[in-house]
C-alpha cells in the first residue's frame, strides 16, 4: 500500500477507510469540487459500518454526482496521514481505488459538482493519494 504524508511518531490516528472511483474520458479524470474546501476530490468517500467498499462507492457516486456507476476493477490502495484541523485529530485515510465508468444519470438529480480535470491540474486535488492514482491512470 502506498503511503502519503508525514506519520507523526506518538500521534494517535483515527483510521478512516474510504472507497473512491477513477473514471477517465478524453485524457481527463472526473472529479468533484468541494463546496467546503474549494479543492477537488475523486468521487467516493467513507465506508459506513456494515458496507463493503463497492457498496460505499456506489452510494457515494449516487449522492455526489447523481450517477449509477459500473465498477470495472480495483486499481490500488493508499493511506494519507494528516492532521484534520476541523476535526482536531490525526487521520489515517485508507483509500481503496477502483476504475469506474458512468452507467447512467439518476433521473431528477442535478450534477453541478462533477468536473473534468487534466493531468496538468492534478495539483488542485486535496489528497496526495488521489493525485497519485489519477496521474497513474492518466499514464502521466
Amino acid at each position: 500500500m502506498q503511503e502519503f504524508g508525514e506519520k507523526i511518531k506518538g500521534a494517535r490516528y483515527f483510521v478512516r477507510p474510504g472507497s473512491y472511483g477513477v473514471f477517465i474520458k478524453a485524457y481527463c479524470v472526473g472529479v468533484i469540487k468541494s463546496d467546503v474546501f474549494g479543492k477537488y476530490f475523486l468521487v467516493g468517500g467513507g465506508i459506513n459500518k456494515g458496507e463493503t467498499e463497492i457498496e460505499a462507492l456506489r452510494r457515494e457516486a449516487r449522492e455526489e454526482i447523481g450517477f449509477e456507476i459500473e465498477i470495472l476493477t480495483k486499481i490500488g490502495a493508499a493511506a494519507d496521514y494528516f492532521y484534520a484541523a476541523l476535526d482536531q485529530k490525526y487521520i489515517a485515510k485508507v483509500c481503496h481505488f477502483y476504475r469506474i465508468e458512468l452507467a447512467g444519470k439518476i433521473e431528477g438529480t442535478v450534477c453541478e459538482r462533477l468536473v473534468w480535470m487534466t493531468g496538468d491540474e492534478l495539483e488542485n486535488m486535496y489528497h496526495e493519494s488521489h493525485r497519485w492514482i489519477a496521474a497513474r491512470e492518466l499514464r502521466l
